[in-house]
């Protein structure tokens, strides 16, 4: 007899938690639609990068939504030497946030307008060469290597301009 109170008093607890977070999840969401908490990402974002990378990243505005759509305005990546090695004045890319949770990174519109780079080929290797080595795993994986899926739908290009550099050989393209 006293079985059914105590699993009706469980079942109470656990709806209750099950709806808080499910609060919370919706109120998160809700706040990160607000421009000035966008805005305040985006800041929090460019100083990460600038850190990761220890060179200095600008994002002028991050703009997303729970659709999975993104769009960066104004980005600029320069190297340690200060020599400004990238800049984008819009990207935007949609994709679907189920297919990112399950590790299938399928985009279905890639749009970059104005983008400029330059790339360097020295000696010692590229001029993006950092940007690489800041976003290699310290721990290599000894098991076998996970399969990715990446796909790019729909990708649309305005306005790019890149330039390679080869100090090594002198060619320029």
């Amino acid at each position: 007899m006293h079985v059914r109170p105590i699993f009706l008093r469980i079942s109470k607890y656990l709806g209750k938690a099950i709806l808080g977070l499910l609060l919370a999840l919706l109120t998160v969401v809700l706040l990160i639609h607000i421009p000035f908490i966008q805005s305040q990402l985006t800041g929090v974002l460019s100083d990460y990068l600038s850190s990761k990378i220890e060179s200095r990243v600008e994002i002028q505005r991050i703009r997303f939504s729970i659709f999975g759509n993104v769009a960066i305005e104004g980005l600029e990546v320069w190297d340690p030497g200060k020599n400004k090695i990238l800049s984008a004045r819009n990207i935007e890319v949609s994709s679907s946030i189920p297919n990112l949770i399950f590790g299938d990174y399928i985009f279905d519109d890639i749009q970059i307008k104005g983008l400029t780079g330059q790339l360097i080929q020295h000696q010692e290797g590229l001029n993006i060469q950092f940007i690489i080595d800041a976003f290699t795993p310290a721990k290599k994986s000894t098991g076998p290597p996970q399969t990715v899926r990446l796909q790019f739908k729909n990708i649309h290009l305005e306005d790019i301009s890149l330039e390679f550099t080869s100090k090594v050989n002198g060619t320029t393209v």
